[in-house]
C-alpha cells in the first residue's frame, strides 16, 4: 500500500465500489465546480468512514480511549476520524482498522446505488494472521454484511488462533480440503460441503491438505 500524508481530493482514487487512497502528483487547483465537486465527494467519503469506524467501535464494545490504546493515536484523532475530518493520514485509517479487525477496504468501500459489478483486479486480499489470502468481495454496511473468497496454500489458516465476534457466518468450500474448528470441535470440509455458525463462538477454518484450497465465506450481523 502506498504511504500518504494525508487523504486529499486529488489522492482518492475508485477501488473495488469504493475509495482508496493513491500516491500521486498533486493536481493544480483552481476555484470551479469541478474542484467543489471533488471536495464534496471527498466529504462525503470520509463521512461514510468515519461512520463506520463508529460503528465497528461500538460493536466491540470500546470507547475512544480504548480504540485510542489499541492504536498508539490520540482519542481526539479517533474522534477526528469519525467526524469525517480532511487531513487524515491513511497510515492512522490502516491502524484503526487493524485494531477493530476490519479489512481497510471494507471502512472505504460504498455501499448503494452505483455499478453493480466490483471487478476482480479491483477487489484486494489482505493476508490474516494465519497466513490466508482474504479478499473482500461484496460488503454492504446497510445489509450488514461480507461476503470474502478466501485463498488457502497448505497450513495456512483464516487466523493465528480461534477468534469471536458478533454475527453469523456461512461457508462453502470449493475446492482442496479445509478443517473448520468451532467451540473447540472440529469439522472437515471436501470440495462442495457447506457449513453455518454462530461467530460468538472460537472459530477457525485452516488448510490441512497438501494442495490449495479455496473457499467463499459470507459474514452477516457483523458490522
Amino acid at each position: 500500500m502506498h504511504s500518504v500524508d494525508a487523504i486529499s481530493p486529488s489522492s482518492v482514487t475508485k477501488i473495488g465500489g469504493g475509495f482508496m487512497a493513491a500516491d500521486v502528483q498533486p493536481l493544480v487547483k483552481s476555484v470551479d465546480s469541478k474542484s467543489t465537486t471533488a471536495d464534496d465527494s471527498l466529504s462525503e467519503v470520509l463521512l461514510s468512514v468515519g461512520q463506520r469506524v463508529r460503528h465497528y467501535r461500538r460493536l466491540h464494545n470500546l470507547t475512544l480511549q480504548d480504540l485510542a490504546a489499541a492504536t498508539g493515536l490520540s482519542a481526539s484523532m479517533i474522534s477526528t476520524v469519525e467526524r469525517g475530518q480532511t487531513g487524515i493520514s491513511v497510515s492512522t485509517i490502516h491502524a484503526i482498522a487493524q485494531a477493530l479487525d476490519v479489512s481497510i477496504t471494507a471502512l472505504f468501500q460504498a455501499s448503494g446505488p452505483g455499478d453493480p459489478v466490483i471487478k476482480h483486479e479491483d477487489q484486494r486480499c489482505d493476508i490474516t494472521s494465519g497466513g490466508a489470502c482474504r479478499t473482500l468481495a461484496i460488503t454492504d454496511p446497510d445489509m450488514r454484511l461480507e461476503f470474502y473468497v478466501y485463498d488457502f496454500a497448505p497450513g495456512t489458516a483464516s487466523a493465528s488462533a480461534p477468534t469471536t465476534h458478533h454475527g453469523v457466518e456461512y461457508g462453502i468450500n470449493l475446492s482442496g480440503h479445509l478443517s473448520v474448528e468451532i467451540d473447540g470441535q472440529e469439522f472437515s470440509l471436501a470440495p462442495g460441503d457447506a457449513v453455518q455458525y454462530s461467530t460468538q463462538v472460537r472459530h477457525l477454518m485452516k488448510n490441512v491438505g497438501d494442495t490449495p484450497a479455496k473457499a467463499v465465506w459470507l459474514n452477516v450481523s457483523r458490522l
